[in-house]
C-alpha cells in the first residue's frame, strides 16, 4: 500500500474542448496532474488489478463534481503507478470542506 498527500488545491478534469485539432486542457489542470505525477514518481509500480482511495478537501462551497476530480488523479498516474487507469477495479472518493486544501491518494493491489 502507498499513501500521499498532494497539498493545494484539487482541480477537476474539465468537459473536453477542441481547438482545430487538438484537445485543449487548462493550464492549472495540467499543473495539478503535474504534482500528482512528480510526488507519485519512485512509488512501487502496480500490476494487476488496482485499489483507489482518494480524500479531497477544498476550502469555501463545493462547486466541483467528484466524478471530474476523480479523473484528474487517475490520468495523473497512467503511467506513473500503473500502466494505464483500467487496471482500477475499487474506488473509494470522498470530497470534504477544509480550509487546508489537499488530495490524499491510498493505492494498493487487490488481490484475488
Amino acid at each position: 500500500m502507498v499513501e500521499f498527500t498532494v497539498p493545494g488545491r484539487p482541480i477537476p478534469m474539465p468537459r473536453p474542448r477542441l481547438s482545430g485539432s487538438r484537445v485543449f486542457i487548462p493550464p492549472s489542470v495540467t499543473a495539478y496532474k503535474d504534482s500528482i505525477a512528480l510526488i507519485a514518481k519512485g512509488t512501487a509500480w502496480l500490476d494487476g488489478d488496482v485499489g483507489v482511495r482518494i480524500t479531497f478537501r477544498m476550502a469555501g462551497p463545493r462547486k466541483s463534481d467528484i466524478d471530474n476530480l476523480i479523473k484528474s488523479v487517475l490520468d495523473a498516474l497512467n503511467g506513473i503507478v500503473y500502466k494505464d487507469d483500467r487496471q482500477v477495479v475499487w474506488l473509494e472518493a470522498s470530497l470534504f470542506q477544509d480550509a487546508e486544501e489537499s488530495t490524499t491518494i491510498t493505492l494498493y493491489r487487490i488481490e484475488q
